[in-house]
């Protein structure tokens, strides 16, 4: 009965308090007694396996509490592997974005530019259109050019479909035919001859279209090559006309690198201003030659077709058409940028509240 009380007993029990009570007891008897160290045995053992059924307890809480820790870490571990795996493929997804949409953006940049050159171009193209009507309303006299000046006393381009009235005579065997010349869709050549002013200088007169079939098979091709076809009225008499002056002499495609095979005689396929001028020199021995080509237009009795060539409206409508194509494109890519422009970075709740 003693043993079971000290067993249920034992928790509320404290070792040294007995065994400080067996030392007195055995110091005032002064020898051992076996019933209390029997009793006192019982109390000890009851004592250490209550401790160590207590530490097995401690034991399995800190084991119960240590998985619990390693559950909760791995619920906050464990998201942030796929969450970091996820923030790569996206932060390399984000770069290529980066990439694309910087590429449609330079193509946004380009394309609007040449858009923009297009469009000024054909601004360009209407205004020589229309200051070129406004000089071929307005007539005016050719400068004199003093025989001590070697340059004009104009510029070319500031002259260029400028509306031209001029004294002078024609050269006699300075005619030359500019073959495969097309009016009305007949075949021909335009006359072109030299003209001495009065001041002495030389210009070049497109004096008009003439019929000629192509190639050898006019029976008046001998008549071309030497040049006594279509020749000018009174040539030693002074004589006054008007022209629309020209930059350029429009010349035709060539089908050979060599001009000699491209003339015949006074029949050639171009005329250029080196040429022009080599053959204005060697004709009157001066070097005064107007770097223009002046398209007659007064009337004369000597049978040939005169027309002016007009400007070409399509060349403005062209650059319109390239700037508006441009355009287009600058706007497909502006959608390609926007279509590719990088998303917002992905961003984890582990690594937002690590942040915090």
């Amino acid at each position: 009965m003693a043993l079971f009380f000290l067993v249920a007993n034992a928790g509320s029990l404290d070792p040294p308090d007995l065994v400080g009570d067996q030392q007195r007891e055995e110091q005032e008897d002064g020898e051992p007694n076996p019933q209390r160290e029997c009793t006192h045995g019982l109390v000890t053992f009851s004592l250490v396996a209550h401790q160590v059924e207590k530490g097995r307890a401690q034991t399995t809480h800190n084991a119960q509490k240590s998985q619990c820790n390693k559950n909760l870490h791995d619920q906050q571990i464990a998201p942030s592997l796929p969450s970091f795996a996820m923030v790569t493929m996206q932060t390399e997804s984000h770069s290529r974005s980066a990439w694309a949409s910087a590429f449609f953006a330079s193509i946004v940049v380009l394309t609007l530019g040449l858009g923009i050159w297009q469009w000024n171009r054909a601004a360009e193209k209407e205004a020589q259109r229309s200051l070129g009507e406004t000089r071929a309303q307005a007539v005016l006299n050719l400068p004199v050019w003093n025989e001590e000046s070697g340059q004009p006393p104009i510029q070319a381009q500031d002259w260029n479909r400028q509306s031209t009235r001029m004294q002078g005579r024609w050269l006699d065997r300075a005619t030359v035919y500019l073959d495969n010349r097309a009016e009305s869709g007949r075949a021909g050549v335009h006359v072109v001859s030299l003209f001495q002013l009065e001041d002495g200088s030389l210009a070049w007169i497109n004096r008009g279209w003439y019929p000629k079939a192509p190639g050898r098979s006019d029976p008046s091709y001998s008549e071309f090559r030497d040049g006594r076809l279509a020749l000018p009225i009174n040539g030693s008499t002074t004589v006054e006309l008007q022209a629309i002056a020209l930059t350029d002499w429009i010349t035709r495609m060539e089908l050979s690198a060599d001009p000699e095979s491209l003339r015949d005689g006074a029949l050639w396929q171009n005329l250029d201003w080196p040429t022009a001028r080599a053959l204005a020199e060697k004709t009157a021995s001066t070097t005064r030659i107007w770097p223009l080509v002046f398209w007659q237009t007064s009337q004369a009795q000597d049978g040939l077709i005169r027309a002016v060539p007009a400007f070409k409206n399509e060349d403005v409508s062209k650059h319109l058409g390239y700037a508006a194509q441009w355009w287009l494109m600058s706007l497909a890519a502006a959608w390609f940028a926007w279509r590719f422009r990088p998303s917002r970075p992905f961003r984890s709740s582990g690594s937002q509240d690590s942040i915090q």
